[in-house]
């Protein structure tokens, strides 16, 4: 009883964020076309375990039913998959690995990646509208991190530049940053860090009393 007791208080002090790991994500989006033609879309996938995954019947899809891709092939280690929509030339200079028909709505997508088992790989969910990307600069909705949800609105931002970074690292636009401000930024996460120190320091401390109290309740108990 009192060994259960001790791991539901771990759990109070301690709680434990389970979070998943994805092991191929659907990281950038060009919904748009490019300026050549609307039709010129694309979608990126990335791997970014350090090892190759077959994509053997695996699937792409939207609700919508407009997209449904089957995958075949491989998606290398710590490498990118590109999806160019009805031919090779939708990305100019850049192989495709797989062509695909249907088009993407302007208005928003909810997308699913499915394995060979039926099971969610990645979901992003843009049916209200996309998260990031533009139809007038033709800037596409890039990926942050593949390690963050693409449910989260705030992982998804405009391309540097038109027409992103098709099977390439995605690129940003840091606004109004110095060098300085990164520096403080820096120095308030190091602080960050000391805090949360000290409150682990004062939960192992109020741990320790707790368990102090009960080995003297047990021993008055068993005196009894």
């Amino acid at each position: 009883m009192r060994f259960r007791f001790l791991v539901f208080l771990l759990f109070l002090l301690f709680p434990i964020k389970i979070s998943a790991q994805e092991l191929v994500v659907i990281n950038e989006i060009c919904w748009m076309g490019n300026a050549s033609s609307s039709a010129d879309e694309w979608i990126e996938l990335y791997n970014p375990k350090k090892e190759n995954i077959s994509l053997e019947g695996w699937g792409l899809k939207s609700e919508r039913g407009k997209i449904k891709i089957n995958l075949k092939g491989e998606i290398r280690s710590e490498d990118f998959f590109l999806l160019e929509r009805t031919d090779n030339i939708s990305v100019p200079y850049v192989e495709a690995d797989l062509i695909y028909k249907g088009a993407l709505s302007n208005q928003g997508e909810k997308l699913v990646l499915e394995n060979e088992r039926g099971e969610i790989v990645d979901l992003l969910d843009c049916s209200a509208g996309w998260f990031a990307g533009s139809n007038k600069s033709k800037k596409t909705m890039s990926r942050v991190s593949p390690f963050v949800s693409g449910r989260e609105v705030s992982n998804w931002q405009n391309s540097l530049n038109p027409g992103g970074t098709p099977k390439a690292a995605n690129d940003f636009k840091i606004k109004n940053e110095k060098p300085e401000e990164i520096k403080i930024e820096l120095a308030g996460s190091e602080g960050e860090i000391k805090d949360r120190t000290k409150i682990l320091f004062k939960s192992l401390v109020i741990l320790g009393l707790i368990l102090t109290f009960l080995v003297i309740l047990q021993k008055k108990y068993e005196t009894h």
